[in-house]
């Protein structure tokens, strides 16, 4: 058993002493008995390995010194998408931040409260705390999607260069290196406006599941705890839109969870939905060129025009103006309107939102069909998709 002194993160965001604080294995009755996951630390320059739990997992940062890793609590939020899952305390051979791991546990007591069939609460432990150390500058998580790329729209220029940060894993297979290559070289020109350097992380494995989004920054941002104040990346919904895509892996209860006494992160535009997103980049020159949020993944960095991401896209922008010509399909009718299926809670909440910015400005007619389908929803009977 592992007893530090920490501060605990409480639900309403103040951090207060709390004494000591036990990080005992197998503190749950429904957890593997005498099993953890044992996780230890290896690096080699920009190379860092997870090992320990499965095959090592690799990360490679580009663009960026990182020192020798004092910091291990990356290690321990980038296996807990899977602790998650098996129930098993993981216990790393390395300091972890103690605010951070108690962090931890309460996210994944959020989930197990959720959707206790499918989780677990997990204890967490290192061999020692760390020591926070001041830093002053802050990163910004960027993959050139519309969420991210209106973020950089709203924090505007930076007087100072500052750092942007691509993961090479998350929407890009680690083989697709000609594509990822491809991203970069669109996104420079919006990127060199805004006053970023691109620092890249390729990353050898990532959990997937809803409950993972949140889970995938934490693990990739929390390496560079030695060396940043915090990770900022921009949050999915609205808080609004969080009640009907809820629970989903980046929300609104769980993201304040992902900080620690040394680091941490914080979501960004929060208030603003996918629609205002959308209106802010295809006004922006450079930006919108940048643009790249295609659901088919072999054909990122461009937008194919008829998968549903770009569809409900390509809607957004017809109630802001004239079609951007940044798609491989141009084309819009109400047959692919559609083609949208708004039984999926994550659509409706972007269609909803885009219907009453239409409704307001007096723009429902630009989009063929859109009048029907949000009739439909006012209907009681459940919306069919075509």
């Amino acid at each position: 058993m592992l007893k530090v002194k920490a501060r605990e993160f409480l639900p309403s965001g103040i951090v207060h002493q709390a004494g000591s604080i036990h990080y005992a294995l197998n503190s749950h009755p429904d957890q593997h008995k005498g099993r953890c996951m044992r996780v230890h630390v290896q690096q080699s320059g920009n190379s860092v390995q997870v090992c320990g739990f499965k095959e090592p997992i690799v990360f490679e940062v580009e663009g960026f010194d990182l020192g020798p890793v004092r910091d291990h609590t990356f290690a321990a939020w980038l296996l807990l998408p899977w602790a998650m899952r098996t129930g098993e305390p993981i216990e790393v051979d390395g300091p972890v931040d103690p605010v951070a791991a108690s962090n931890m546990k309460r996210f994944s007591k959020s989930w197990e409260l959720w959707e206790p069939q499918n989780f677990h609460t997990i204890d967490i432990s290192g061999t020692s705390g760390t020591v926070p150390t001041q830093k002053a500058e802050d990163f910004v998580f960027y993959s050139g999607g519309l969420d991210s790329t209106d973020m950089l729209l709203q924090l505007g220029r930076n007087e100072k260069t500052a750092t942007a940060l691509t993961v090479h894993g998350f929407d890009y297979s680690v083989s697709s290196t000609d594509q990822f290559s491809q991203l970069r070289d669109r996104v420079a020109p919006l990127l060199e406006e805004l006053n970023y350097r691109h620092v890249t992380m390729r990353i050898s494995k990532m959990q997937g599941g809803n409950h993972s989004w949140a889970l995938q920054l934490a693990g990739t941002g929390f390496l560079f705890a030695d060396h940043f104040r915090s990770g900022l990346f921009a949050a999915d919904y609205s808080w609004e839109q969080d009640m009907m895509a809820f629970p989903w892996g980046l929300n609104h209860v769980t993201n304040r969870y992902m900080v620690g006494e040394n680091f941490g992160l914080k979501a960004q535009c929060e208030d603003r939905t996918r629609a205002m997103k959308a209106e802010s980049v295809m006004h922006h020159p450079l930006a919108i060129k940048a643009a790249s949020f295609c659901k088919r993944r072999e054909v990122r960095p461009r937008n194919c025009g008829t998968c549903e991401k770009c569809l409900r896209t390509k809607a957004m922008f017809a109630i802001f103006g004239e079609q951007p010509d940044i798609f491989i399909d141009r084309s819009f009718d109400a047959d692919l309107l559609n083609s949208i299926d708004l039984n999926n809670k994550n659509e409706r909440s972007f269609f909803v939102d885009l219907c009453h910015i239409a409704r307001e400005r007096g723009a429902m007619d630009r989009i063929p069909g859109m009048r029907e389908r949000f009739a439909e929803l006012k209907n009681p009977k459940r919306v069919k998709s075509s």
